[in-house]
């Protein structure tokens, strides 16, 4: 299951126009959702929207390009029913995979659109701000740090378990 689910991500990301990432098989998969909480650490105290997603890229050791990366996704999507202020969603165009997210971020609190707690603590690190700019200007830039870094949290742990059929060599950037 725990492939499945995962290449339901990469899959997801692609269609609705990201980047194409190597996807490798062979994740083991948890047996309860203790262990997988175990696994990250994830604090039960915590409640807004994105912090659960926030604390475990921190924990993760993810480069400032690489988290803000990943919080593009949210380019993608609605918010839960119980967030649904701003049209519940992050971006114009929930359906599409692109850099329109930065756009927005950088609107702060301006924005139409949801942002939550860690969509403005973007802006107040400059190390963080600087790759929201950059990526709101530079959207084949945001795809290949968004490919690195997505396939670096699927196989987070799971790296010798995993095998593909593509050469190892010509993979660069996650497979953008």
């Amino acid at each position: 299951m725990a492939d499945i689910i995962q290449l339901g991500g990469y899959v997801a990301v692609e269609y609705c126009g990201g980047p194409s990432m190597i996807f490798k098989m062979g994740r083991e998969d948890v047996e309860t959702e203790g262990e997988a909480s175990n696994a990250l650490a994830i604090t039960p105290d915590i409640h807004h929207e994105n912090a659960i997603m926030v604390q475990k890229f921190d924990m993760m050791g993810l480069e400032p390009a690489e988290y803000v990366a990943i919080m593009g996704s949210y380019t993608l999507g609605f918010a839960r029913d119980d967030n649904k202020n701003k049209m519940g969603r992050w971006s114009m165009n929930p359906y599409v995979f692109d850099n329109s997210y930065f756009h927005e971020v950088l609107l702060g609190s301006n924005s139409i659109y949801l942002k939550t707690e860690a969509d403005l603590r973007l802006l107040g690190d400059p190390d963080l701000k600087e790759w929201v700019e950059a990526y709101a200007q530079d959207q084949n830039l945001f795809f290949e740090n968004y490919a690195r870094a997505h396939v670096k949290l699927s196989e987070r742990g799971q790296e010798d378990k995993l095998m593909c059929e593509f050469d190892e060599s010509n993979i660069v950037n996650g497979g953008y």
